[in-house]
């Protein structure tokens, strides 16, 4: 039901149509295409951008030497502030959402740029189009198994 609406994340180029899961490149061509029915698994997961971590630790640093040897405690105390809160902000920029899929074939993960409640809502649908498909599966499985005991 969700792909035949042919849902999609703009930003991140992810698309649910026709079917599949389907990933565009920056000129709107298709660069990777999983048919659902591969698809044994998706889970949306948060991940840390380390190199971000590293260049906050490096305010951090900074602002603690510049305490050192700076005697004015005004500047000394804007400096630590600003430190602080450019550290702050890039622990919380390095955070980046993904979506991983486990398929037939292997396992992959794209990174999402949509905003986090598209990027929720995206998954969502795609997990709830999963269970339905499996469903079916199911259902249409039992239906063949009980055709076969009576014939």
């Amino acid at each position: 039901m969700a792909d035949e609406l042919g849902i999609e994340l703009p930003k991140s180029r992810l698309a649910l149509r026709d079917g599949a899961l389907q990933k565009s490149s920056h000129e709107g061509k298709l660069i990777a295409l999983h048919p659902l029915d591969g698809v044994q698994k998706v889970s949306l997961m948060q991940k840390t951008d380390y190199s971000a971590l590293f260049l906050a630790l490096g305010f951090v640093i900074t602002a603690c030497i510049s305490y050192q040897y700076i005697d004015n405690i005004a500047i000394r105390a804007v400096g630590v502030s600003l430190s602080g809160m450019i550290a702050v902000v890039f622990c919380v920029v390095s955070r980046q959402a993904y979506l991983r899929l486990e398929c037939d074939a292997g396992m992959v993960d794209y990174k999402l740029s949509d905003d986090e409640d598209e990027a929720t809502g995206f998954y969502l649908s795609l997990k709830q189009e999963l269970s339905r498909r499996e469903e079916q599966r199911r259902l249409s499985g039992g239906r063949n198994a009980d055709l076969m005991h009576h014939t």
